[in-house]
């Protein structure tokens, strides 16, 4: 039966080759939904609840009115209770399924579509790569080739990054380098701790050099797991202001965790949940200001704010490490815990501003964890802090705000 379904998978895409190209995709993805929810059934079947999810949010992901997969989701809650058979076996069918997938995958990215659909097509292609790296990797270093070649940086980082955590090669990490240092200057790249699972975007000031050392300005954002809004929003107030900009990826910022606005592969999630959000979040954001430091000539201390969920993770850096910052400036930030509050001398004279807008429409909820955070200041020594409330101004991340107050302390 299961290889009667695959054929069936096959003779579909097949016959959906003849339909106009716009249906084609349409029945693309409808295929490629159909073989993950299929695979996603057989480990309902044998317990593997994690994998069968993994599986079933890639389905709907790539096909969001996918009935079974709808289906499936609901019954794959929990953790895995598959016998060491059946773990034995899920390997190979995955090889199985993924080469078929794999090809319908690299069809799918063939398709026609327009420029501001490319970073999808790429991470399809990538996709591909990670089903059969075998069948998909010439294709992609050929797309990578001819983005160097029109010096489309962005591109040609996204689909080098995907081809290294494929199978990584010398010579291509080689390039990747070379690529991710002109990109960074004019837009942000996403890159993963050397140790650590943590990922992040980064952008380097203009005029980069690894001759000088340059500040760190880390940005936490907030519940909606806009990264890329949060390092836009930054870029688009930085000016010339001599920044290496971070936003780390993190899990502390948001209670309702929606898998899709992360890019960790499943082992990252699983990761996460076994560390804790902050557990996860802390050493990972560490990790990643280490190789700032060491990639990038990053300054040794830096400056950090996050906004709204953002900010459990700006003040947790503010009361354990005040001897690693310049300075911390949350905006209409949440705060639940300190952790342990560090007794470094360095926290009695930390600048540490808060920004709230009055307009705010999660003010009073706000107002009481201020409160709670103002005591926990007062008790611990720090004596560098205040609060100012922004007339007029909403939930907001106050990005010129945060820059303002950070700008005299600049190197």
């Amino acid at each position: 039966m299961r290889a009667v379904c695959l054929v069936l998978l096959c003779v579909s895409a097949a016959a959906a080759q003849q339909k106009a190209p716009a249906g084609r995709e349409a029945e693309l993805r409808k295929a490629i939904a159909a073989g993950l929810v299929e695979l996603a059934s057989w480990c309902h079947e044998k317990k593997m609840r994690p994998e069968g999810r993994a599986l079933v949010d890639e389905a709907l992901g790539i096909d969001a009115d996918s009935a079974k997969g709808k289906d499936l989701k609901g019954k794959l809650a929990g953790d895995s209770e598959a016998d060491d058979a059946a773990r034995k076996e899920y390997p190979k069918r995955l090889e199985t399924y993924g080469k078929r997938l794999a090809a319908l995958y690299r069809e799918l990215f063939a398709q026609k579509h327009q420029p501001n659909q490319q970073q999808q097509w790429d991470k399809w292609l990538v996709r591909a790569c990670e089903l059969d790296a075998k069948a998909s990797l010439p294709l992609l270093d050929a797309e990578t080739r001819e983005a160097h070649g029109k010096r489309d940086w962005a591109r040609a980082h996204r689909l080098l990054t995907g081809a290294e955590r494929v199978k990584s090669e010398p010579a291509r990490a080689k390039t990747l380098k070379e690529v991710e240092l002109k990109c960074a200057e004019t837009t942000a790249v996403q890159k993963k701790a050397s140790a650590h699972t943590m990922e992040y975007l980064l952008a380097l000031p203009k005029g980069w050099t690894p001759a000088r050392k340059w500040p760190i300005l880390v940005a936490v954002e907030g519940a909606g797991c806009n990264w890329q809004g949060m390092m836009n929003a930054y870029l688009g107030n930085r000016g010339d202001r001599p920044l290496i900009l971070v936003v780390p990826i993190t899990f502390s910022n948001t209670n309702a965790l929606d898998r899709a606005k992360y890019p960790y592969p499943q082992e990252g999630l699983d990761e996460a949940d076994r560390s804790g959000r902050m557990g996860f979040d802390e050493p990972g954001l560490l990790a990643v200001l280490d190789d700032v430091r060491r990639e990038y000539a990053g300054a040794e201390k830096f400056f950090v704010t996050g906004f709204s969920g953002g900010g459990n993770l700006s003040f947790r850096m503010t009361f354990g490490h005040p001897e690693k910052l310049v300075a911390s400036a949350p905006a209409c930030p949440n705060f639940s815990n300190p952790g342990k509050v560090s007794e470094a001398p360095e926290r009695e004279n930390l600048p540490v501003k808060v920004f709230q807008g009055d307009k705010d429409e999660y003010l009073n909820m706000l107002e009481s964890q201020w409160q709670n955070a103002k005591s926990e200041f007062e008790r611990s020594g720090f004596k560098g802090v205040s609060r100012v409330m922004l007339p007029g101004v909403g939930h907001s991340g106050c990005a010129k705000e945060v820059l303002d107050f950070f700008t005299p302390m600049l190197k």
